[in-house]
């Protein structure tokens, strides 16, 4: 077969095309035409004339005179040039065959040792050849089950046992049928497609590749016999599913064992049909399993045929045996059966990122054959997360649609996870689905889909704080707002005004997020920071409010593409290229030696370590408040921060988030558009808080369950941002010799300071660093001159000051102030005001007068910077 057609999964030995139907079959009586007198019989027709069957004669008419070039290019130039070009070629393998080195067909066992994969551990963790395969020896196929060695033969070389390895009169044939007829047909012998797949390991369509292949089919010949060749090909040929070999053909697709059971004739023609195109007669396919079962039965009426006629071997069954199999249904074994056998080549979701990195960044293995080239592959898969993946996906209760709470089907709603370690960017976990099923579907975790409000911390609020130094305490506006005509609704479908950047970030607010970005971060800034993150985004398309603030991405992105940009908010602003692979090793191919390569992966910083610190606060807070997202917290209530997303019409959910130690990314999503062919019914409603979140708590807990706890960790030099401070409500009271102030409580963690002064200008501390919310100052009773000056209306005054303090932002501060007279041993009770200042005084006053020269202004908010 032209190995345009091969099995992408397979290195399998390739077939030829059969040349068969109804034109080819053989009359039984009567002399063979020679093909040369066949050819030759046609060749007038390239000069446009008839052959000796043509219709009668016409009367004649005075000829056109030939041109030059139609005489010079007749049909004997032709069959000159060819005869040349063949000799060339065949003078060139003969030299090839002279001097080349022939590799032992004993070496097939080393050949086929396939690449290991290594966990974190740096124990096997599976196999890169998902292969399985069980030689066997050709006699102890041909006690039962001859036949089938017979049928082989006959269907891709019936020439087999008159030709040397190299069947001329095929190949001659199958190059005149190309070039002349426009008919595609292989040449190539069963001895050329060992010397191809298992001698040379080489696939490339070249013309010194074909002339390799042919000289080693030569020596093969010359070094073995027939039926250890025929024992080679039979035992490596590509059957589909990752099986290869006869023996284990027989065993998946019938229960059959070959050494011990006979196959029937419909068996036969089975096996020897299906290696023409493995995948595409596949009937275990989850991929038009009925569509490839039909393929499969015409493909087994043909062999059938094939078998029964007379060519250059003779037939090997009657025509009634063939016209029996021909209308009998497929002998196949159940699924269950293969699957039986097929999960001995354990395939991982991990295997075509492998093949990809080793494209990238190892270019001392390229263009290796992983099943056969013995690499060590060292990475840091977690088996223990891996387990936790899996389990979670398979966990249909996790998946309850929005509103409804019914289970959604895993063959309308799909999932793909990623999960890897912040530290270095390394892959951990992937979830390939909830129905993954390794070669035969695609990876979900690689599925690209649109990230709903997930995309908001990296292109608005991560460079709104990096940019305009906004924090959560920063005041956003969240109204009616309108993009490319079109209003722009929160999920709630309210609008909250004037909102602090942290809860608008909790409450996922669409409207507020839209202002933000185009009052304050940009457009072109908040593009140039998805694609500093490594976000597929596309120029134009992209950059407009919808795609970089609700995330309605014209490509998507995968979960492994989320979890590398959420990166930057546990490394200080930067991330690391997510990777499997930390080593390899294995022979190089020129010096034969054994090589170790390990690639280093160097971070990319996009925000400085403040913003990431600002932004993990929210996100931790989003989870671990009292009103963040309940759902996505873990079973034994450690710190955990990320952020949810729902897409247009809750089709599609995403939760990404993180602890110290993993970040994993989640997408759950309707496999099917309501009105795509195949969708079973409507849509089943996501929300990032449901399904998403429940599979992102299920796996976090489960992989980290008995860890040890570990909390986030403020970088070095940065602070807290400043938290608006609550008004102190400072009140005293005076009796018998003492003042006592009380005071309402400023916030969480902070300390107050108390000053007192008898003029109300110079204060002098009294206490530092209370955090308690009372105070009691012993100044005594008043004394005679006190006493007599009272007489004249100069009473005994003390002013107090409290001044609240954030040990986290010192610079952020608050004041207020009181006045108390004192009058004998009377109670005296004053009420105090609020300084709107900081510790340099700037307030009303007490609650008697306008204040001093330092207690008159208005205080200083964080917020007011920004006239919002």
């Amino acid at each position: 077969m032209e190995d345009k057609n091969r099995d992408d999964f397979h290195f399998a030995p390739r077939v030829r095309s059969e040349r068969i139907g109804p034109r080819l079959e053989r009359q039984k009586e009567g002399k063979k035409q020679n093909f040369f007198n066949q050819l030759f019989s046609k060749l007038p027709s390239l000069k446009g004339k008839k052959g000796p069957d043509s219709s009668p004669k016409k009367p004649t008419s005075p000829q056109t005179p030939k041109s030059k070039w139609a005489s010079l290019f007749s049909w004997k130039w032709f069959a000159l040039v060819f005869v040349t070009s063949f000799l060339l070629m065949l003078g060139f393998v003969f030299t090839i065959m002279i001097t080349g080195e022939v590799l032992p067909l004993e070496k097939m066992d080393e050949k086929y040792t396939p690449s290991i994969i290594y966990d974190k551990n740096g124990k096997e963790y599976a196999r890169m050849s998902k292969e399985i395969v069980e030689p066997v020896k050709i006699s102890e196929i041909r006690k039962n089950n001859n036949l089938l060695v017979e049928a082989f033969k006959k269907v891709e070389d019936a020439r087999f046992d008159k030709h040397s390895g190299v069947d001329y009169y095929a190949l001659m044939r199958a190059v005149v049928k190309n070039i002349f007829m426009g008919k595609k047909e292989g040449g190539g012998t069963i001895t050329m497609q060992v010397a191809r797949n298992v001698i040379l390991d080489d696939l490339d369509q070249t013309l010194s590749r074909k002339l390799r292949e042919i000289a080693v089919a030569w020596n093969l010949e010359r070094e073995y016999g027939k039926e250890r060749i025929l024992e080679a090909y039979l035992n490596f040929i590509s059957f589909g599913n990752g099986i290869k070999g006869v023996q284990m053909a027989a065993k998946a697709y019938f229960g059959k064992d070959l050494t011990k059971d006979k196959l029937t004739p419909g068996e036969v023609a089975i096996l020897a049909g299906l290696p023409k195109a493995p995948e595409g007669y596949n009937p275990y396919s989850i991929y038009n399993a009925e569509e490839k079962k039909k393929k499969l039965k015409d493909r087994q009426k043909t062999v059938l045929m094939i078998m029964a006629r007379e060519d250059d071997m003779p037939p090997l069954i009657t025509e009634e045996e063939k016209e029996r199999w021909q209308n009998a249904p497929l002998p196949l074994a159940s699924k269950s059966n293969v699957e039986k056998y097929t999960k001995q080549g354990k395939a991982t979701p991990f295997d075509d990122l492998i093949k990809a990195e080793i494209e990238k960044k190892f270019p001392q293995f390229k263009n290796r054959n992983l099943n056969t080239s013995g690499l060590k592959i060292y990475t840091n898969i977690d088996p223990k997360v891996q387990s936790a993946v899996e389990s979670a996906l398979k966990n249909d209760d996790l998946f309850r649609s929005y509103g409804t709470g019914k289970i959604m089907p895993s063959d309308e709603v799909e999932a793909g996870v990623s999960v890897i370690n912040p530290k270095d960017g390394s892959i951990v976990a992937l979830g390939g689905g909830r129905n993954y099923k390794p070669v035969l579907s695609r990876n979900r975790a690689l599925d690209q889909h649109q990230p709903g409000s997930t995309i908001k911390p990296l292109t608005v609020y991560g460079p709104a704080v990096q940019e305009k130094n906004f924090n959560e305490h920063t005041t956003l506006i969240d109204e009616k707002i309108t993009v490319n005509g079109k209003q722009i609704q929160n999920f709630d479908h309210k609008y909250y005004g004037k909102i602090s950047m942290g809860d608008a970030l909790k409450k996922s607010l669409n409207a507020s997020t839209i202002w933000l970005l185009e009052n304050h971060v940009g457009i072109d800034k908040a593009f140039e920071y998805g694609k500093k993150l490594g976000l597929p985004l596309v120029d134009p398309d992209d950059k407009n409010p919808s795609p970089l603030g609700l995330g309605g991405l014209t490509k998507g992105v995968s979960t492994l593409q989320m979890a590398q940009a959420y990166e930057v908010f546990l490394n200080e602003g930067k991330y690391y290229p997510v990777h499997l692979i930390r080593e390899i090793r294995g022979q190089d191919l020129e010096t034969k030696e054994e090589i170790s390569v390990k690639p280093e992966y160097e971070p990319i910083q996009v925000f400085d370590k403040k913003t990431a610190w600002y932004m993990l606060r929210m996100l931790r807070n989003n989870i671990m408040d009292r009103d963040g997202t309940k759902s996505a917290r873990l079973d034994d209530g450690r710190e955990v921060a990320g952020k949810t997303g729902t897409t247009q019409e809750k089709k599609k959910g995403w939760m990404v988030g993180f602890t110290p130690d993993l970040i994993t990314a989640v997408t759950v999503f309707n496999e099917y558009d309501p009105d795509e062919k195949g969708s079973k019914q409507k849509d089943y409603e996501i929300t990032g808080a449901g399904a998403p979140a429940n599979v992102f708590s299920a796996i976090m807990s489960e992989a980290l369950r008995g860890t040890p706890e570990k909390k986030f960790i403020r970088p070095e030099g940065v602070s807290d941002p400043a938290a608006p401070i609550k008004d102190l409500d400072l009140k005293a009271e005076y009796e018998n010799g003492q003042v006592k102030l009380s005071w309402s409580n400023a916030g969480e963690g902070v300390k107050y300071t108390v000053a007192r002064s008898e003029d109300g200008n110079n204060y002098q501390d009294i206490a530092r660093d209370l955090t308690t919310n009372s105070y009691v100052d012993n100044v005594g009773e008043p004394g005679i001159l006190d006493q007599a000056l009272s007489l004249f209306g100069k009473e005994k005054t003390y002013y107090y000051k409290v001044t609240v303090i954030d040990p986290n932002n010192p610079a952020n501060q608050k004041s207020a102030t009181v006045k108390v007279t004192i009058m004998g041993n009377k109670k005296q009770q004053d009420q105090g005001q609020n300084d709107q200042g900081n510790d340099q005084g700037k307030g009303k006053g007490h609650d008697r007068g306008r204040g001093n020269d330092r207690d008159n202004g208005n205080s200083f908010n964080i917020g007011d910077w920004f006239n919002f």
